[in-house]
This record gives structure tokens, C-alpha cells and sequence, in this order.
């Protein structure tokens, strides 16, 4: 949802704007004055005006002599200009980020005491869990946290030139089929590149290195944290699967993390479409419509029995809120049924229920009229299994933590991985020196 959601904007937000619209009390004009005024920052979400309006003023009427002020942020450095209006004891008393919560919790109030026990356990427990750091629940649920799985979609014509058949449920097998494509069409790839450019975000995030670690259950770092944990036999096989996949045409050379996976799919270029949004394609798909199929999830030996939980896109409440409480109404606002029914048509469908009670609620599975869209919902709920064992994150495989220095050990890993994929070193060299990289970095002090 971040880049599909978030359209192109200006890159900065003037300091005046930060500084102006922060936290204010509910007498901040005077004591003639018993207005309070809740400011909300969403992260771009300017599209959707007249939904978020809508909530707005069902809050402002149900709580008389609150007002909210909505300021839309723009995506680029978001972030920072969060980090800076808490700085300037300035913040906004709502947040909508999605940041791991361990990265910036320190900006953020405890909602145990604000929240009912019925409200937390109307979350999905993923969600609760990869927003808890050291037993205080620090944000909760907006949209993009239902647990139903992201799914593959392909396109069949040139799959079926391959002599493709049988659509892949496991990594393995689907880095067959992608060289086996390539072989039959030079001019068809399976995917984009899995190559990332080093990336100079201030932020963690989670990379294909350690998505593809994920599935085969190598873990970033030992258990303690103080050590790389991925230079090991089951480490290096992962990496070779992948470079000989690379080396024999199953990913275009040419893409990467920066290119557009949606104008390669619907231009033929390659054969699978497993990120952005089916409104986005819907835009753009044209003829190759009728010869997209909608594909199971594509899992690793580990990652077959775990689930991947990511924190989505929540809502958090300033540390430095003066009406806490309220702030924590006004998010669950957007939280009703029937709101979030009006987010999910206000998106075409692309965001789902976000709440254990909205799951299963009629309303998101009517109104889809494509074919394509059709089989996505019905298979998500298909292959949804509560009963997986849930994984905080990918890269630090369930361990909950903070722990220092974590962008520039991914990054380290990231460089030195994308090395061997190319072929510039061989997989166990590559391990042993991003280890040695890790192990360096780790041993920095934490200040640092």
C-alpha cells in the first residue's frame, strides 16, 4: 500500500506547516475557548478526501466541542518530519504510519490504558503482536493488517508457451518454472530483478535477502543479537538457488526494486505480478485480462507452517498528545464495520477488513464485478489459515526486539547478497564477508 497508495506529491513539507499544525490543548486560544483540537497526520491519503471527511465529522458529532484538524503529509521523508514536530513539541496527536513500531515507538504513548480489552482482542493477534514492544501495545490497526495472504496472479499465455501448466506452491518450484519460461521465450522473464539498489532510507525494512532467508528458516541474526546467523550450509544453498535462477534468465536484468512490476506485467515482459494493487492493474491491463490466473501462495519450507506478519498501516497517538484518549477514539473511528466497508469501496477493493469482526462481513465480498478480482478474494479466504504460527518479522524470524544499527545490517547483507545473484562472488564467499560485515556493525556501540 505504501508506494500504491501514496501518489506523486511534492517532496517536502515546509517546517511552518510541521510546526503549526501540532498538538494543542483544549484552551490553547484562551480561556474563553473550550474547543479541543485533535490534529491527525495521514500519511497521503489526500485521494480519499471525502472518505476521511466523512469520519471526521462523524467523530466531530459524536464528541461536541472537538474539532480535527487532518493534515495530509506527503510520503517522501515522512518520517523525518514526524521525528522533527515531536523535536519541535510539536506532533500531531494521531499518527498514520507504517514504520515498524520497534523503530519509533520512543514517539509514541501506551494504548493499553486507552484501549478496552474488546477493542484490542478486535484485532487481529499478528497485528497486536508486531505493534507491542516490551508488553505495551504502541499502535493499532488502520487498514492493510488482515491476515488473509498476498497472492500470485500470472499470465497464462505465457505461461502456456513454456508448456506451464500447473501454477507453483513452493519458491523451488517457481524458480524452475521461471527459467524453464525464459528458455522458451528469451524475451519473457519471469519477474523483476530480485536485485536491490542500496536504499537511503532512515528506516528498517524488510529485503528479498531476508524474505528469501524467511522461507527456507535462516535466520538475520543469532538469538541474542550480537552475531550474524546466516552464514551457514542452509544459507548458502539459499543464495546458490537464487543466483543460478538468475544466471540462467528467470528474472529481467534490467528491472529491480525501482521498476514498475505493473506496465512489465500488462506489456508481457514478465509473467508473474505478485506486488501493488489489482485496482492499480485494472487500470491497465486490457487484452491480457482474460489471461490472467490468479495463483496460490508461492512458500518455502518455513514459511509453509509461518506466518508473515508485517504491521501494516496503523494508527498511533503521540507521546506528547494532551487529549490521549480522544486520540484513541478518533482512530477507532475509522475502525467501525460499516467505515471500514466505506474505505474498502473507496479503494476498489484493495483494502480489506481490519478487524476480526469485519473479516467475514458480506459487504467486502460484494460489488467486485472482474473475473480477476473475483478469484483473488475467493482464493485469500481460501488459503488464509489461522492456525500458522505467527512471525513478527521476516528477517528477525519471531524475535521481538529493538536492537541497534538494524538498516545497516540488512543493508550490509542486502550488498553483498545482490553480489552473488550477479555472480561477482560466489554464494558462501558472499555470506562469509556480509557476516563479517554484520558481525562489524553489530560490535559499534548502540549510541552510534
Amino acid at each position: 500500500m505504501k508506494k500504491r497508495l501514496a501518489a506523486a506529491a511534492s517532496v517536502a513539507l515546509s517546517m511552518a506547516m510541521i510546526v503549526g499544525c501540532g498538538t494543542s490543548g483544549g484552551n490553547s486560544g484562551g480561556n474563553s475557548s473550550k474547543t479541543i483540537t485533535l490534529t491527525m497526520w495521514t500519511y497521503q491519503l489526500e485521494k480519499f478526501k471525502p472518505y476521511i471527511d466523512g469520519v471526521i465529522s462523524q467523530f466531530e458529532k459524536a464528541h461536541p466541542g472537538v474539532k480535527v484538524n487532518w493534515v495530509d503529509v506527503p510520503a517522501t521523508g515522512f518520517d523525518q518530519k514526524m521525528i522533527a514536530a515531536y523535536q519541535g513539541n510539536s506532533s500531531p496527536d494521531l499518527i498514520n504510519d507504517a514504520t515498524a513500531v520497534q523503530q519509533v515507538y520512543k514517539y509514541y504513548a501506551p494504548l493499553n490504558q486507552y484501549l478496552t480489552k474488546a477493542q484490542i482482542a478486535s484485532f487481529f493477534p499478528a497485528a497486536v503482536q508486531t505493534m507491542t514492544v516490551n508488553k505495551k501495545l504502541y499502535a493499532f490497526p488502520f487498514y492493510g493488517t488482515t491476515p488473509l495472504p498476498s497472492l500470485p496472479m500470472y499470465n497464462m499465455s505465457l505461461l502456456k508457451k513454456a508448456g506451464i501448466t500447473q501454477l507453483p506452491t513452493t519458491v523451488a518450484q517457481s524458480l524452475q518454472d521461471a527459467v524453464k519460461l525464459h528458455k522458451a521465450d528469451p524475451h519473457a522473464y519471469w519477474a523483476l530483478s530480485p536485485v536491490q539498489t542500496q536504499s537511503e532510507a532512515t528506516t528498517f525494512s524488510n529485503t528479498n535477502a531476508c524474505l528469501e532467508l524467511y522461507d527456507y528458516g535462516v535466520p538475520l541474526l543469532t538469538s541474542n543479537f550480537k552475531k550474524a546467523a546466516f552464514d551457514t550450509p542452509e544459507g548458502v544453498k539459499v543464495l546458490t538457488m537464487y543466483a543460478n535462477a538468475y544466471k540462467q534468465g528467470a528474472y529481467d536484468p534490467d528491472t529491480g526494486s525501482s521498476a514498475d512490476p505493473t506496465n512489465l506485467f500488462v506489456q508481457g515482459a514478465i509473467a508473474s505480478y505478485g506486488s501493488g494493487l489489482i485496482s492499480d492493474l485494472q487500470n491497465s491491463w486490457g487484452p491480457i485480462e482474460n489471461e490472467i490466473k490468479v495463483g496460490p501462495p508461492v512458500t518455502g519450507p518455513y514459511s509453509a507452517t509461518h506466518e508473515q506478519a508485517g504491521s501494516g498501516w496503523y494508527w498511533a497517538v503521540s507521546a506528547q498528545s494532551k487529549h490521549p484518549q480522544l486520540a484513541v477514539d478518533l482512530g477507532m473511528e475509522f475502525l467501525t464495520v460499516k467505515n471500514q466497508l466505506a474505505f474498502y469501496k473507496a479503494t476498489s477493493g484493495d483494502v480489506g477488513a481490519n478487524t476480526v469482526q469485519a473479516l467475514n462481513n458480506p459487504g467486502f465480498n460484494q460489488g467486485i464485478t472482474n473475473a480477476v478480482a473475483k478469484s483473488y478474494t475467493k482464493l485469500q479466504h481460501k488459503y488464509y489459515d489461522p492456525n500458522k504460527k505467527v512471525v513478527t518479522s521476516p528477517s528477525l524470524q519471531g524475535q521481538v526486539s529493538d536492537f541497534p544499527h538494524q538498516t545497516e545490517v540488512v543493508q550490509a547483507l542486502t550488498q553483498y547478497w545482490n553480489q552473488a545473484i550477479e555472480g561477482g562472488m560466489s554464494p558462501s564467499t558472499a555470506l562469509a564477508d556480509a557476516a563479517k560485515a554484520v558481525n562489524k556493525i553489530l560490535a559499534e556501540p548502540a549510541n552510534q
